[in-house]
């Protein structure tokens, strides 16, 4: 109630401040303006003249020029629009087409008027005027449905993300394989905020992308990497702002269908091949709809409407057996949008969209092979449905507001074909195309029953699934929003503010598949399980002598000689070097792992609320030099289930996001600008996994213990109990900070005078990590709290951070770090003379300690509790060059449109690789938790040498992709289509990520971690060559 009354006063706070304060101009998230100056043939100012923009087939909106001249035209959906003057005044009609108005942009436009009989009408070509916005200082890219249209992209609103320069590719990928989640000026994917039609789209459990919308129903993709204003806010990496199509006075739509063969599509390489996971091998893709738009009461109410079913069937090799599996994809996109001018002041909109998506068959990235292909098939449902509500009110000329509600339904369901036990064998050996079996013994150690697999012959083989499928799922990850934004102009001075609320709500029931298994211990409870078998690989060097990497596991063989049950004709147990993939292995069960793992609301929902207000002024200190100042605060509470308080972050100095910088024309005509920048960003919300892993309610139970047998069979008994890793709820410090990010920027944009569709840039970034929130022991595994690493107490409270720093053993943690620094050079050239493009070039650096809220280097997807920070015995060799470090990036996007109507485009990426790590497990957490055992392996982050490749990074990747279209007249205002576009020109099929696992946990006290014979091979890989064949017909 505390929080609702804060929210309450502080709105009504705003809104009285909107009443008494002069009035406003500008943009909103979901808008657009065009400013400018009107002048005569002497530059004399040219007051009282009345400035009508009409965009293409829709309404009119106009404005007047006040005694200097100036006209804004405020609060304009985005699009293309006619600027027109009409004859008064001794001055001649002036008219420009083609003013394009981008989201959250201010288009400038300045105007001399020729005298009466001058007969002017200014016509110009798509992109005319100045492409530079020279009120704001926020750094990214808007590409508009004139653009992207007209270049070969996957048809997906992900596809276009990575567009913008500081965007990349961050490790996260889709049901289909496809890059998802960028990552912007070194973030991890799930720290960008998505917002579609006026609506957050973010995963509320995870973060990242939790929708998606019919690539045909988007009419422009703002993506803002750096340097917002306090208005934007819940993202330490980018935003990325999606504005759909509206309906206009007139009826247009389009009718398409794009599509990709089997046969179409390349085979993968053999050397793209990877020893771990399953290989794409080939897709086939039908992506055919229509959508259309137009009046159902002329100048008063318009609607568009789009539904754009995709079903796309993915083709896989699987793991050491190369067996031919597939799945299909289906998505019914929909979407609809209602616009209503109430009045000329007052517009609703009212849009939805809905992405279900169904996946089924064998599910990509299912890590291991197995004999029966039913234990990879199973079925995930993901996607949902989205409302958007928006009323954009100009109360007068001068004073804009925009209020929104919106709803987000979201699930992720996984459902498998199999119920039955996951059981698994760490290592494997193949040999005349099959796998052996263990054979168990009766011969007991340390009260394991011993196995081995004699594999003479054969090969080594990682992650052989016996039966079983792993974890079923089902989740609902939703969010309800409201927003009031807000803006005034007081003499120089535009402000803008605001307040936000929104609930984030989930869901879930995670468990294992199969029967539930009974060990006979109250450490260990009757439930489904998965089990895996842990062997180590040995050698069998002589017909009679087997070579085992340590004396524990020499021992055991020598019990097995002793008993008369190890493999005929051996004698005698050493122990040796073994190299990583012997020639004759020798497997040798090392531990059993039983591991009962569930996440379960029990039916209710866990949540986290937010709210947020904000203030900024944009004061124009002159005409040409602007300063921009603003102040924003996210509160937030987590609460478990059942509706208990969990987590607060509310306060006031702690959440206090600073934002100050400025922008100067140096041109005094728009055409350039030198700016600088400061801002804080701050993460909001923290994902609900925070409130399901940590927020205890017995929400998580998740017992791990090594049992007797292998594969758990009947009969089982626990031989060591590692407890419950959850149940109860983590604590955490008090005074805990939210966590943040500092940015500082500065930069300059030119527009030559005679070109002003051309725009050149340059800009220096450089962001650190401020505050992280992570759980961590203070005293190496006993006791964990969520906590803010290197933060100390203040002599009234005391941090896990004291605590460990105390204890001579531990150590401290200190703090996490991330640092990014880059520069940044664009070229854009809007359509004009027949082509336009998009380019850019990064040279940058991304080290730390601290990759994000997605672990890269072990695929950990726990935000803000990864195991990153959980043991000061982790942080040994933790600093470096982070995964997402890349230090070139270049990028070109652009068409060419031939004098016989051809349209040509390509699209080209060049990358640097990542760089490559040797990972080591933790004998209390398993594998990939580490970069350091001391006096076994200690290799710093970022420096490991690929033993395959030689280097210390992934291979550098580039790609050409090139398309064509053509139009054909079919009638008045109607034309048919023809496309094509050819992805991955080249073929290139380079590891875009390496099994960087160096050495594997035995998962028992005192035997050593053995070898991993794969490590760094490659994981995953470019999708080869493709090509895609359209048709569309427009009226």
């Amino acid at each position: 109630m505390k929080n609702v009354l804060k929210f309450l006063s502080l709105s009504t706070l705003l809104v009285c401040f909107a009443l008494f304060a002069g009035s406003a101009f500008a943009q909103t998230t979901t808008t657009g303006s065009i400013e400018g100056v009107v002048t005569d043939s002497t530059g004399a100012a040219v007051p009282g003249v009345t400035v009508t923009a009409t965009r293409q087939g829709g309404r009119t909106t106009s404005a007047t020029t006040n005694e200097e001249g100036l006209f804004r035209i405020a609060n304009i959906e985005p699009g293309m629009y006619t600027v027109t003057i009409e004859a008064a005044k001794g001055f001649a009609k002036f008219e420009q087409a083609e003013v394009p108005v981008n989201l959250s942009r201010t288009s400038t436009m300045n105007v001399q008027l020729r005298p009466q009989g001058a007969a002017e009408t200014v016509t110009v070509t798509a992109g005319s005027g100045s492409a530079i916005d020279v009120t704001q200082n926020t750094t990214g890219t808007s590409v508009s449905t004139e653009q992207f249209s007209n270049f070969p992209t996957q048809r997906t609103v992900q596809s276009l993300y990575t567009i913008a320069p500081t965007v990349t590719r961050s490790g996260l990928r889709d049901s289909s394989g496809r890059e998802r989640d960028p990552s912007v000026a070194g973030s991890s994917g799930p720290e960008n905020n998505y917002i579609l039609d006026g609506v957050t789209v973010t995963d509320p459990a995870f973060g990242g992308s939790g929708a998606n919308l019919p690539f045909e129903f988007v009419q422009e993709i703002e993506i803002k990497t750096g340097a917002y204003g306090a208005d934007i806010g819940k993202a330490t990496g980018g935003v990325f702002n999606v504005i759909t199509k509206s309906g206009t006075n007139e009826i247009h739509g389009d009718a398409y269908a794009y599509f990709v063969a089997e046969s179409f599509v390349r085979s993968v390489k053999s050397d793209a091949l990877p020893f771990t996971g399953a290989a794409p091998n080939g897709y086939s893709e039908v992506d055919a709809g229509f959508d259309i738009g137009g009046p159902i009461v002329k100048d008063k109410l318009w609607f568009f409407g789009a539904f754009n079913p995709q079903y796309r069937k993915n083709f896989f090799l699987t793991q050491t057996f190369l067996q031919e599996v597939e799945n299909k994809v289906t998505t019914p996109f929909y979407a609809g949008k209602l616009t209503w001018a109430i009045n000329p002041s007052h517009t609703f909109t009212f849009s939805t969209f809905g992405d279900f998506t169904k996946q089924e068959g064998h599910l990509f990235g299912f890590s291991g092979f197995g004999a029966n292909l039913a234990s990879f098939r199973g079925e995930t449902q993901t996607g949902g449905s989205n409302y958007a509500f928006r009323l954009n009110s100009t109360f007068s000329p001068n004073f804009i507001g925009e209020f929104s509600a919106g709803l987000h339904f979201q699930r992720a369901n996984t459902i498998p074909e199999l119920n039955e036990t996951l059981v698994t064998d760490r290592f494997a050996v193949l040999r005349n195309g099959a796998i052996l079996a263990p054979t168990e013994t009766t011969v007991v150690s340390g009260g394991l029953r011993l196995a081995f697999v004699e594999g003479t012959g054969g090969t080594v083989q990682r992650n052989f699934v016996r039966s079983g499928f792993g974890l079923q799922s089902f989740q609902d990850r939703d969010r309800i929003e409201f927003a009031a934004r807000l803006q005034n102009i007081w003499r120089s001075h535009t402000f803008k503010y605001g307040a936000e609320f929104n609930q984030n709500k989930y869901r879930i029931d995670t468990f294992s598949t199969g029967p539930d298994l009974n060990f006979n211990d109250p450490d260990h409870p009757a439930g489904p399980n998965r089990i895996e078998n842990r062997f180590a690989v040995c050698s069998r060097t002589s017909t009679s002598t087997i070579t085992c990497p340590s004396a524990s596991r020499t021992a055991n063989v020598a019990l097995l000689i002793a008993a008369g049950q190890a493999p005929t004709g051996v004698t005698t147990a050493v122990t040796g070097a073994v190299s990583i993939n012997p020639t004759n292995p020798f497997l040798l069960l090392d531990v059993v792992r039983a591991r009962d793992f569930s996440l379960n609301t029990q039916g209710d929902f866990t949540d986290t609320r937010t709210q947020s207000f904000y203030f900024q002024d944009d004061w124009k200190a002159t005409r040409n030099f602007q300063v921009n100042m603003g102040l924003r605060w996210d509160f937030q509470q987590a609460y478990s289930r059942g509706g208990a308080t969990y987590l607060t972050l509310n306060d006031f100095v702690s959440n206090t996001q600073p934002r100050l910088g400025f922008t100067w024309d140096f041109t005094g005509e728009g055409r350039g600008k030198f700016f600088a920048n400061f801002a804080r960003f701050l993460e909001t919300p923290i994902p609900l996994d925070i409130n399901v892993r940590a927020g205890g309610s017995e929400v998580q139970n998740d017992f791990n213990s090594n049992v007797s047998r292998l594969n758990g069979a009947p009969g089982s008994t626990v031989l060591a109990a590692f407890g419950n890793l959850g149940g109860t709820a983590t604590p955490f410090d008090t005074g805990l900070k939210p966590q943040t990010v500092n940015e500082w920027t500065a930069g300059i944009e030119w527009g030559p005078r005679s070109m002003r569709d051309l725009t050149f840039g340059f800009r220096g970034i450089y962001r650190a990590q401020d505050e992280v929130i992570e759980d961590g022991s203070f005293d190496d595994g006993e006791h964990y709290f969520l906590f803010n690493p290197g933060r100390r107490g203040t002599g009234n409270f005391t941090t896990t951070e004291d605590l460990a720093c105390q204890d001579p053993a531990i150590g401290c943690f200190g703090p996490a770090r991330r640092y990014y620094r880059a520069l940044e050079f664009t070229a854009t050239k809007r359509f004009s003379n027949n082509y336009q493009f998009i380019a850019s070039y990064v040279y940058s650096s991304l080290i730390g300690n601290y990759e994000g809220l997605f672990r890269n280097d072990n695929g950990q997807s726990d935000p803000n509790i990864t195991s990153l920070f959980d043991l000061v015995s982790l942080l040994n060799g933790l600093y470096g060059r982070l995964p997402n470090d890349r230090p070139h990036q270049f990028k070109f996007d652009g068409s060419y449109q031939w004098p016989f109507k051809l349209m040509t485009s390509g699209s080209f990426r060049a990358t640097s690789g990542v760089p490559f790590n040797a990972l080591v497990p933790h004998p209390l957490y398993g594998d990939n938790e580490g970069f350091c055992i001391p006096g076994l392996s200690c290799v710093p982050r970022g420096t490991a040498i690929n033993p395959i490749t030689g280097s210390n990074r992934t291979p550098t990747t580039w790609n050409l992709d090139l398309g064509a279209y053509y139009p054909i007249p079919v009638g008045e205002g109607k034309q048919l289509r023809l496309q094509v576009d050819w992805f991955n020109v080249f073929n290139k099929q380079e590891a875009i990520r390496q099994d960087e696992t160096f050495l594997i946990n035995s998962g028992a006290p005192g035997i050593a971690p053995v070898p991993n014979p794969f490590y760094g091979t490659g994981t995953i890989f470019q999708f080869p060559s493709a090509l895609r064949l359209g048709v569309k017909f427009q009226f």
